[in-house]
């Protein structure tokens, strides 16, 4: 979802979990938050998603109970707390981050909002109400 050159990372430890408790996690180093607006993403959260990143080797599961994965096309996964479908991961199978979902982390972690991506995609009723650089697409693209 993110290119780490153009995002700030934040050298900090960081937990988190689902709402039920099932999914505990925690690591080091997140990227900002981006603001994603597309298709599957509004369908999986009810509304455009925030991710923030980190480096796949710096994401540590501490419970993974009802931990489930979803393909959700030939190189994306989507990981979920199953017991109340609380959407906690995005992980493109090619890249060596993964995307968290930021209303999983738990405390201050010193992260702001950087970009929207997918703009695209956008509802109709979607009115950006701040500067942040706008994406058709991935900040990949």
């Amino acid at each position: 979802m993110e290119d780490a050159a153009q995002l700030n990372i934040r050298e900090a430890e960081f937990n988190g979990s689902c709402f039920r408790g099932g999914v505990h996690f925690n690591g080091h180093d997140l990227r900002d938050v981006v603001y994603c607006h597309c298709r599957q993403c509004r369908s999986d959260h009810s509304s455009i998603a925030a991710y923030l990143t980190t480096d796949r080797v710096q994401l540590k599961l501490t419970k993974q109970a009802t931990l489930r994965w979803i393909k959700s096309s030939t190189s994306v996964r989507r990981g979920f707390g199953s017991n109340r479908g609380s959407n906690l991961f995005w992980e493109h199978l090619d890249k060596l981050t993964i995307c968290v979902a930021a209303g999983a982390i738990r405390g201050p972690v010193g992260l702001r909002a950087t970009h929207h991506i997918y703009i695209a995609d956008k509802t109709p009723y979607g009115e950006f109400t701040d500067d942040l650089p706008q994406h058709k697409g991935s900040l990949y693209a």
